[in-house]
């Protein structure tokens, strides 16, 4: 594109690049900023090292990873009283981190990057697991304060940080796909780590300004998607829709010319010429 429309948001940048080594918390911190303007990031970030502390006081510096996953869990939903927002819930909210910290109520994805945010402090090593609807995440040793456990742990944040081991992982989903979740996940399969559990907290964001029928509250959401490229570029033509949906017409001509520079997976479609000629024409008549 011609201008970088995140330019400043370091951490959301080194996401799109797909650096592994991203601070989640600072990048949703990164995304919530454009809902809300005024937000002081950095006052956020010191609450997870405040977290950190509070737990890192309570473990010997050699505790076993679940042990100390045992206290990060007991501060964020005993003593801070995190907790999800449950299937009904279509709070806007739950997406954004700052709220999440103010309000106690998250979904999958806000729960699970505020766990991740306390055990990256405290050394232990997070890896997402792709294509699950719970945001699940394992943990691995990594700094002073634990050593490696002899068993694997898998993360549900959104219950209560519950550790699951590995044999019954797969049982753990059962109940999970279908409806909006196969909508998360389905076109981003492409995704592991860090960006997996971005992209699908972006289009949780998406999804439900789009089922409010808030599409002007899509548009950044939207945007932000496109940093993150799907096989098939659908990316691009998405938001160049939701550009005329808006007005933007302009923007909307854009990224269907950035989409017809491109090479997706399965050719190009023919609509997306067709929609940039109309698009054109558009323009040509306001003279």
């Amino acid at each position: 594109m011609s201008t970088n429309p995140y330019e400043g948001d370091d951490e959301f940048l080194a996401l799109t690049e797909m650096s592994r080594d991203v601070d989640l918390a600072r990048v949703a911190l990164e995304i919530a900023a454009d809902d809300y303007p005024d937000l002081d990031i950095d006052a956020c970030m010191r609450t997870f090292d405040f977290f950190a502390e509070r737990v890192s006081a309570r473990c010997r510096k050699n505790a076993s990873i679940a042990k100390i996953a045992d206290q990060i869990n007991w501060l964020l939903y005993v003593e801070e009283g995190f907790r999800g927002g449950g299937p009904n819930d279509k709070d806007p909210r739950l997406f954004y981190l700052n709220e999440v910290l103010r309000r106690k109520v998250g979904s999958h994805s806000t729960l699970a990057i505020i766990h991740n945010a306390v055990a990256r402090r405290l050394g232990i090593w997070t890896e997402w697991i792709g294509n699950t609807p719970r945001a699940m995440f394992t943990l691995h040793a990594r700094g002073p304060y634990c050593h490696l456990s002899p068993e694997q742990f898998y993360v549900d944040a959104y219950k209560g940080g519950k550790l699951i081991k590995p044999r019954d992982f797969m049982e753990s989903l059962r109940g999970c796909s279908g409806g909006t979740v196969d909508f998360l996940f389905k076109h981003f399969e492409t995704f592991r780590g860090p960006a997996m559990i971005i992209v699908g907290l972006l289009l949780e964001m998406y999804q439900n300004r789009l089922n409010a029928g808030e599409v002007e509250e899509a548009y950044s959401i939207s945007l932000r998607l496109t940093g993150f490229p799907r096989k098939d570029r659908s990316e691009l033509t998405d938001h160049a829709i939701m550009c005329k949906k808006i007005g933007r017409i302009h923007e909307m001509i854009e990224f269907l010319e950035a989409y017809l520079e491109t090479e997706p997976v399965g050719g190009l479609l023919k609509e997306p010429r067709d929609w940039l000629r109309a698009a054109q024409r558009e323009v040509a008549s306001w003279n």
